[in-house]
C-alpha cells in the first residue's frame, strides 16, 4: 500500500506541474480551437436543425434510424474516432451511444429527454451510468459530459 501511496502522490504531483505549465496551456489552446471548429461543423449540419426541429416542433416528432446515422456521421466527420474511443472503453447499448453523441453536439438533457423519449431523470442516470462504463466508478453526469466534450 505504501508504495501504490508513493506512485500515486508522484503522478499527482507530476501532474499538477503539468497542468500548471505553458505547454499544457499552448496544447490546451490549439485543442480549443479544433474543438470549436468542430462543433461549429456539427451546429451547422442538417441533421442538427433536424434535431432541433423535433424537439421544439408541436408534434412529439421522433428521430428516425437515418437521424441518428448521419448524426454519426457528422460527428464523426468533426472530431475523427470519436465512436471508435468510446467503444474501445465499453460496449454501449444504441440507446447509450445516441446519448453521447447528443452530449458531443451540445443538446441540453431537457432536449436529449425530448429526442430519445425518456425522461431527464433517465437521461441523467444514464450519463452517470456511463462514467461506471468508461472509468469504473458511478460519477455525476457532468462528470461524463466533460469526458465526452474532451473527445
Amino acid at each position: 500500500i505504501g508504495t501504490l501511496f508513493c506512485c500515486w502522490f508522484l503522478n499527482n504531483k507530476f501532474l499538477e506541474r503539468y497542468y500548471e505549465s505553458e505547454k499544457y496551456k499552448n496544447v490546451q489552446a490549439a485543442y480549443e480551437k479544433l474543438n470549436q471548429a468542430g462543433i461549429d461543423e456539427v451546429l451547422d449540419s442538417e441533421v442538427y436543425a433536424k434535431l432541433k426541429e423535433c424537439v421544439y416542433s408541436d408534434m412529439e416528432i421522433k428521430p428516425t434510424d437515418d437521424d441518428w446515422q448521419q448524426l454519426d456521421e457528422v460527428v464523426n466527420k468533426a472530431y475523427p474516432e470519436f465512436k471508435n474511443k468510446l467503444y474501445a472503453l465499453s460496449k454501449l447499448s444504441d440507446y447509450e451511444y445516441n446519448v453521447c453523441l447528443l452530449v458531443k453536439c451540445k443538446f441540453s438533457p431537457s432536449e436529449m429527454a425530448a429526442l430519445t423519449f425518456h425522461s431527464k431523470t433517465s437521461i441523467a442516470s444514464t450519463r452517470s451510468r456511463l462514467c461506471g462504463k468508461f472509468f469504473c466508478y458511478n460519477g455525476v453526469a457532468s462528470d461524463c459530459d466533460k469526458f465526452l466534450l474532451s473527445l
